[in-house]
């Protein structure tokens, strides 16, 4: 009983001479002392961060960058919406000169004034024969044109062709009438007029129209 008290009071100082001189010479290697409150707090964070399933934990976050246009790389989703809504500002911001409608004709010089031109083409044949004489001509001027357009019209004699469904190419002598007349729908009923008189006089099938508009004016 004797040697074994010894025995430990000589493991005791041992010991505690052991840890004077791991103090002195700065190479303690044990546990430093905790507070037991503090020591028990870390105990349950482990377990309750080592009980967590891979599920339960947030995902780590990513940082990316995005570079600027123009260096050969595609700017990310995010990246792509910043430049689109820059964009638009920039253009919302810029300002926008007024520019006139496509379909509307550009302003007349000085002195001049803006008429609708009339072509009517009177075709002369019907089925390869001439059937317009001059002298027919003329009466259907004077009796179906002029009236409808006293103030003045122009005829040109032209030489027209045209090609049927059966591919052959006709040829006929052409009377071309020019008109410039105030803007309006009773012009253009007027210029229907004589394309029916025309067709139901000489017995043709059709009169090529075509409508634009002009500045005129008497220098």
């Amino acid at each position: 009983m004797r040697r074994i008290i010894k025995l430990q009071s000589v493991s005791e100082r041992t010991q505690t001479r052991t840890a004077d001189r791991r103090r002195v010479h700065g190479s303690w290697r044990g546990a430093p002392a905790r507070d037991p409150a503090a020591a028990e707090g870390g105990a349950r964070a482990g377990r309750t961060e080592g009980s967590r399933t891979a599920a339960d934990r947030p995902p780590p976050r990513v940082c990316r960058w995005n570079p600027p246009p123009g260096t050969g790389r595609k700017p990310a989703a995010g990246g792509r919406a910043v430049l689109a809504a820059a964009a638009a500002l920039a253009i919302l911001a810029s300002p926008i000169a007024p520019t006139a409608r496509a379909d509307s004709p550009p302003p007349c010089p000085a002195g001049a004034e803006r008429y609708a031109e009339y072509r009517l083409f009177f075709g002369r044949n019907r089925e390869g024969v001439e059937v317009v004489s001059d002298a027919g001509w003329r009466a259907f001027l004077a009796e179906e044109i002029t009236p409808r357009f006293p103030d003045g019209l122009t005829v040109i004699d032209a030489a027209g062709q045209w090609r049927p469904p059966s591919g052959t190419i006709e040829r006929e002598r052409t009377k071309i009438l020019l008109v410039l007349a105030r803007p309006g729908a009773e012009s253009l009923r007027r210029t229907d007029e004589i394309a029916e008189a025309y067709k139901r006089t000489f017995g043709k099938e059709a009169v090529l129209r075509t409508v634009g508009s002009a500045c005129a004016s008497f220098l």
